[in-house]
């Protein structure tokens, strides 16, 4: 492997630290666990996208299942290119927000008895214990 390669992969599989704590105190995201095709994802891939180092102006932009929820809930703009999102940049405040109100109706199912479970055995958000 290249030197790039191997630093691609060290990103990809390094903790995702936050420009700001989320509401919760959250400061990273955990990112990827390694695999033995980090290609399978989609996340490394021998393409350019547009808004990438050496990618020409036309180059199509990146696009993954996740990409609608940057760029649709966080960006509020489907049409963005997803690569132009950079911790603490113009977005910022609007990652904020969106934590605030997140941990605002996580703490709101608490108080009224809503328990977040996982697997089988799932409740409905409308049960109680």
């Amino acid at each position: 492997m290249t030197g790039r390669q191997i630093s691609t992969l060290e990103m990809v599989y390094s903790p995702y630290r936050f420009a700001t704590p989320l509401a919760n105190g959250v400061k990273q995201f955990g990112m990827w666990v390694p695999n033995t095709e980090p290609s399978g994802s989609g996340l490394v891939l021998p393409a350019r996208f547009r808004g990438q180092e050496g990618a020409a102006a036309d180059t199509p932009m990146h696009r993954h299942l996740g990409v609608i929820g940057v760029t649709g809930f966080l960006m509020q703009d489907a049409t963005t290119n997803p690569l132009d999102y950079f911790e603490g940049g113009r977005w910022n405040s609007r990652r904020m927000e969106l934590s605030e109100k997140v941990l605002r109706r996580r703490l709101s199912l608490l108080a009224n008895g809503v328990r977040s479970q996982t697997g089988s055995g799932r409740r409905h958000l409308s049960e109680k214990n």
